[in-house]
């Protein structure tokens, strides 16, 4: 029971500490004793800032713009391995994480007196190339989630995050599992995938399938990747119908996967997005669903009839709607009056 209740605080603890998750900047540096550093990584990530880090005579500061100091830490460093005995070594590790604001521009880092570490903070130089300064956080437009940034995003996005460990991401696979070629789009020459065996993922840029939103040449040959379709060609017209068109090129969608998004309408993707006119079977006839049944009125315009729609349809033998929510209310009315009359007299005769 013990052990149970252990592992639900520190369950709980990672909860916690998953919600309060924020943006930081994560500094790692290898400083040595002749006061040369060793940059490893600074970079903008969620995370949760340092509790508390022990002081010394090193100071790390995080400046702004203007020079002004957004954040500052005293750091004690020991060129120590702990064993027994201790062994020195000649460097120590400084693994920081500051609250990030987005003012911040530069890391400096003093032993002392003496400036041994300057570095601008390059949050974000869009060039197509993830930085060493750049993550998917700081930088989406250069670090997509299939680039290596050193943060493992473990969503099922359907993207395979390459900083995930085995069996973190749902989205990554493994070659015990790979089907030879995935047709998705993605050459993933780590699972096997080559241009031999997958060439919709692996070939050149005419052969490889399209992905969502590329477009295909309708008479070029081309395919769109497993699960998605070229949208058809015809246009939604400002009347509400839809009018054919001439169109070399189409756009790869997700169509027919029975949800009606993105550039999907009832015209270019009528499997998601078209009208479905449904009827109800009856013995005697049909009835449509643009009547409202149930709503005390006989529609006879929208096919409604005493077989199909009995409780507005239904008729006694004099001819009045005695099933119908009206009758209902007329009756509750003449109740209520015959009730106060017979009140009314019962208090004049005292």
């Amino acid at each position: 029971m013990q052990t149970r209740a252990l592992w639900a605080i520190i369950l709980l603890a990672m909860l916690v500490q998953a919600a309060c998750a924020e943006k930081v900047l994560s500094i790692n540096l290898d400083v040595y004793q002749n006061d040369s550093v060793k940059e490893n990584s600074v970079k903008i990530e969620e995370g949760n800032p340092n509790v508390y880090v022990s002081p010394g005579d090193y100071l790390l500061e995080v400046l702004r713009a203007d020079g002004s100091v957004a954040a500052s830490q005293y750091i004690g460093l020991k060129f120590l391995i702990y064993s027994d005995p201790p062994t020195p070594v000649n460097y120590s590790t400084i693994n920081l994480r500051i609250r990030y604001s987005g003012d911040m521009k530069k890391i400096r880092l003093f032993n002392k007196d003496k400036l041994i570490y300057s570095a601008d903070i390059a949050v974000c130089v869009v060039d197509g190339v993830c930085g060493p300064h750049e993550t998917h956080i700081s930088c989406p437009q250069d670090c997509t989630l299939d680039k290596s940034d050193g943060i493992c995003t473990p969503a099922k996005d359907g993207v395979c995050d390459p900083d995930c460990g085995s069996g973190v991401d749902p989205d990554c696979r493994t070659p015990s599992t790979l089907e030879t070629c995935d047709h998705n789009g993605l050459c993933e020459p780590h699972l096997g995938e080559n241009a031999q065996n997958c060439v919709d993922d692996c070939g050149s840029p005419d052969q490889k399938c399209r992905t969502v939103g590329q477009a295909i040449k309708n008479a070029g040959g081309q395919r769109c990747c497993s699960g998605l379709a070229p949208l058809e060609c015809s246009t939604l017209g400002a009347d509400g119908k839809c009018a054919a068109t001439a169109c070399d090129v189409s756009m790869c969608e997700p169509c027919g996967d029975g949800s009606c998004s993105g550039p999907e309408n009832k015209c270019n993707c009528p499997a998601d997005c078209a009208p479905v006119s449904s009827t109800v079977a009856s013995p005697a006839t049909t009835q449509t669903t643009a009547s409202k049944c149930g709503n005390g009125v006989c529609e006879g315009a929208a096919g409604e009839t005493a077989a199909n729609c009995p409780q507005d349809c239904v008729k006694a033998a004099n001819g009045s709607f005695t099933n119908s929510p009206y009758f209902i209310l007329f009756a509750l009315i003449i109740i209520i009056i015959m009730a106060y009359v017979f009140y009314r007299k019962l208090k004049g005769s005292k």
